[in-house]
């Protein structure tokens, strides 16, 4: 049995991902695009690994800067997921950052202060391939905002969710 694209797009809209902001750029000009393809890589070095489309100004401005932050979203912040979806309409580049808690670190990459948790990356190596480029983020940084670990904002089946981990605390699947 084959596989065709559009077979293909619809099984990975059944594959349950974390959603995340990938953002970069200066204070004025940056932009930022929401993600659902980031994965560890190695932890050492700490490195993970992100795909974004090659026709993105996101993806133009990381090659241009060499720097992003990976923004895991919490359950609660599904609007921004939509805002950096090129979902609203007319928000783009900067407008899209007058939401949510945007800090700039010390490399000067801005990141969502109240996010999940935050990866400040370098980058370290891209690979393109077919409409998509695969890029690996040194992570010189991470941001967990405390006190707890906050439920992760979830993507299944084209819906917007958050995974329980009420089976987990009953010892279900251990």
């Amino acid at each position: 049995m084959g596989c065709t694209p559009s077979d293909f797009v619809a099984a990975m809209r059944r594959y349950p991902a974390s959603v995340s902001i990938i953002a970069t750029g200066r204070p004025g000009r940056r932009v930022g695009m929401t993600v659902s393809a980031v994965c560890s890589l190695t932890a050492e070095p700490p490195q993970l690994l992100t795909s974004m489309n090659l026709s993105s100004g996101t993806t133009a401005a990381i090659r241009a800067v060499g720097w992003f932050s990976v923004n895991v979203l919490r359950e609660d912040q599904a609007a921004l997921a939509v805002r950096f979806a090129s979902r609203e309409a007319g928000v783009h580049g900067e407008a899209r950052f007058a939401e949510g808690d945007w800090c700039d670190s010390d490399e000067g990459v801005p990141f969502l202060a109240d996010a999940a948790q935050s990866f400040i990356c370098r980058s370290a190596g891209q690979m393109e391939t077919a409409s998509h480029l695969i890029m690996i983020g040194a992570v010189e940084r991470l941001v967990l905002p405390p006190p707890e670990p906050a439920p992760v904002l979830m993507y299944h089946d084209g819906a917007w969710g958050h995974f329980s981990t009420a089976a987990a605390q009953r010892g279900i699947g251990a």
